[in-house]
């Protein structure tokens, strides 16, 4: 989940309350041969699926295509037996854009393999269309994907669970980026993400994870982080190794669920009491959530008053290091320093 790379003792606390196991196995699927059944019949003769390959146990392959035209042609073809197939594959090709509705109004899948398509730019809006209820997992990792269609086009999956898109040339998340409601685990790491608009995931009601760790985010819009329900999870939202100096004012909105921020290894160098502390309050109240800030340079002065003189929210934040080395839990007021000629 996280990206494999050295890292201190308290990252392996973040690990181990991160860490999760997203199951899209369904013992329920319905194979175009029945309930719990993948089909071993049903595909076109052979030489029509060319370049693809429709195999038994619901798995069709087209690794071989070489543009668009033949993916849309393959799914033209005469589907005697009309149902939900497993899995898509397609990987190592040369597309370049993944058309609307290119699997058509027959063949449908629970789950989408395209990863390591390294010209794969855009996903049309409606590129999945005929899916919305079917579809519950979709790789798209290592491909070169940059518009932000893509949001668009999975939002559509109502039944949607997990979704990779790391390893992509993604610039932003946008407002309102994602409305599946059994939607968990996001991973958007290692893109070139600069800013998370407004309430992207607010609807996420089943979320556990959200990555973005490896990215270039300085900008931050109001109610980024806002989440409109009540969950009996914990939802994570990493941001390791980004740009982040500074929070809006308003980056949680009402707050209604405690979660857990990970800000390790940012530009960040205090912590604005009008932004944290309703925060930390919060999960005081609850007695859950987390936030993370380590491997940030802070400088621990008056600014950080606030903090020193509440103890117990130190239950709910990780180390916060000082420019002298020393934790700023076990500073006194008077301790904190003068940063204005640092």
């Amino acid at each position: 989940m996280l990206q494999h790379m050295k890292m201190p003792r308290t990252h392996f606390v973040i690990l181990a309350v991160l860490c999760f196991a997203v199951d899209i196995n369904d013992s329920g699927k319905v194979g175009p041969s029945g309930p719990g059944v993948y089909p071993t019949s049903g595909c076109p003769p052979p030489v029509a699926m060319l370049p693809c390959v429709c195999g038994g146990f619901s798995i069709i392959t087209c690794s071989n295509v070489t543009d668009e035209k033949q993916l849309v042609s393959v799914f033209q073809q005469n589907f005697t037996d009309k149902g939900v197939f497993g899995s898509f594959f397609m990987e190592n090709t040369p597309i370049k854009t993944i058309p609307s509705k290119v699997f058509g109004p027959v063949v449908r899948f629970r789950e989408l393999n395209m990863d390591n398509n390294s010209m794969l730019e855009i996903i049309e809006e409606d590129a999945f269309s005929g899916l919305e209820e079917t579809a519950n997992a979709i790789y798209l990792r290592n491909c070169n994907i940059k518009s932000a269609n893509i949001f668009k086009a999975v939002s559509k999956l109502i039944s949607l669970t997990v979704i990779h898109l790391n390893d992509n040339q993604l610039t932003s998340v946008p407002n309102h980026a994602f409305e599946n409601q059994e939607l968990k685990a996001v991973f958007l790491q290692n893109n070139r993400i600069t800013s998370i608009g407004g309430r992207a995931f607010e609807e996420l009601r089943s979320i556990v994870q959200v990555d973005l760790s490896n990215n270039l985010i300085s900008e931050i819009t109001d109610n980024a982080f806002h989440l409109n329900f009540e969950s009996s999870d914990i939802p994570a939202f990493v941001l390791i190794n980004n740009s982040i100096s500074d929070l809006p004012l308003h980056a949680f909105g009402e707050l209604k669920t405690p979660f857990i921020l990970v800000l390790n290894r940012n530009r960040m160098t205090s912590l604005k009491q009008e932004i944290f502390e309703p925060l930390l309050q919060f999960f005081s109240q609850k007695n859950a959530g987390h936030l993370y800030v380590e491997e940030n340079s802070f400088c621990c002065d008056y600014r950080m008053k606030w903090l020193v003189e509440q103890k117990s929210y130190f239950k709910y934040i990780s180390h916060i290091i000082c420019q002298d080395g020393r934790n700023l839990k076990d500073y006194t007021v008077d301790q904190l320093g003068d940063c204005s000629s640092l």
